[in-house]
């Protein structure tokens, strides 16, 4: 199976029901994720509100687009995952958690970290866990997506990925970016000052490309500068749900790093 195919079947995956739960009928994750046609779906989506005239940005990566943009499936996987689903035969009782846990530890004896991206900010539009593992100089997590409604239960089955980038797959979960895709009018000419000759001076329509650039999404910094940061409000303006840059009117698009 490809890597994108398995994530896909991995967001569709039925991980159950609870008369407990607040899913309802049809409102748990993988219940909601049978109509979606993934492929076909942007990887960022942007949504603006105002709360005490503060201007609020929400971005959101598409999880399927992150994942598929930063993970493989391989000869290596294949081999790690029969190995894997091997160790989870000895012992039906445990967690899944528990097991990968326990196989980077007591079969695989490799130093790991597990993460639940629902225990911190990112801009994933949806929770998954996972272990990841150094192995034969490359990396790895064991992924399990939580397609449930309460974060404490509902995961897939585990699955074994190559990472293809670890610090990207890091970054990508909380970087993200505006860019202002109008243009302005603008002065051009004058003093050449390679050749000191002076050229006329013309009014000609440019490309803006004012831009701005998060780590968290609530603060942004305008052209890449890390310091005097101004508020996102100072540059532009909200209308119809969509940004608009103060400069030119134009509007401004919102990115994430899906791509390597």
């Amino acid at each position: 199976m490809s890597t994108s195919k398995k994530i896909i079947a991995m967001l569709k995956e039925n991980t159950g029901k609870h008369f407990l739960d607040s899913g309802g009928n049809n409102n748990r994750g993988w219940q909601k994720n049978q109509v979606r046609t993934f492929k076909n779906e942007k990887s960022c989506n942007l949504e603006i509100s105002t709360y005490n005239d503060t201007l609020e940005v929400d971005i959101t990566f598409n999880i399927y687009h992150y994942l598929n943009a930063f993970l493989e499936l391989n000869l290596a996987t294949r081999y790690l995952n029969t190995r894997f689903k091997k160790f989870c035969n000895l012992d039906n009782d445990a967690s899944y958690l528990a097991l990968m846990e326990g196989f980077c530890k007591e079969n695989l004896k490799v130093e790991f970290n597990t993460i639940n991206t629902y225990n911190y900010d990112n801009l994933l539009s949806q929770v998954i866990q996972y272990v990841h593992f150094n192995w034969d100089n490359k990396e790895f997590i064991i992924l399990q997506v939580h397609n449930g409604c309460d974060v404490r239960g509902g995961y897939t089955v585990p699955c074994v990925f190559e990472i293809t980038n670890l610090d990207y797959f890091r970054l990508a979960q909380t970087d993200a970016s505006l860019c202002c895709v109008g243009s302005k009018i603008a002065e051009t000419g004058g003093i050449d000052f390679k050749t000191s000759e002076l050229t006329p001076v013309k009014k000609q329509r440019l490309a803006c490309k004012n831009n701005w650039s998060s780590d968290d999404t609530y603060h942004w910094y305008y052209q890449g500068c890390s310091s005097d940061e101004k508020p996102l409000k100072n540059y532009v303006y909200a209308k119809d749900g969509k940004l608009y840059c103060k400069d030119c009117q134009g509007e401004i698009l919102a990115s994430v790093m899906d791509s390597v």
